[in-house]
């Protein structure tokens, strides 16, 4: 079964390569990212989702855009489409 979910999370940001003074490495703050994709795993440290699927998976299918987001950084999870099996016509 196919799930299509929507993951708030929180991420790390980089501040700007070389020096920069205290003042703003102080104001540095995360950012907050929303992502789109198919949920093919969940356990209780992660959540992985995909962007791309073969239309006709079998198990040596391969799926692009993997992103696994560990649960300790999801905010919120919004399921948007239950068994997506993209076979409509």
């Amino acid at each position: 079964m196919d799930k299509l979910i929507l993951v708030e999370w929180v991420d790390a940001m980089d501040q700007e390569n070389g020096w920069v003074t205290q003042e703003k490495a102080i104001k540095a703050d995360v950012m907050t990212v929303i992502s789109v994709g198919f949920l093919i795993n969940e356990n209780e440290n992660i959540v992985t989702i995909i962007g791309d699927k073969d239309k006709n998976p079998n198990e040596d299918s391969e799926v692009g855009r993997v992103t696994t987001i560990p649960k300790g950084c999801i905010k919120n999870i919004k399921v948007l489409c239950v068994d997506c099996n993209c076979n409509n016509q």
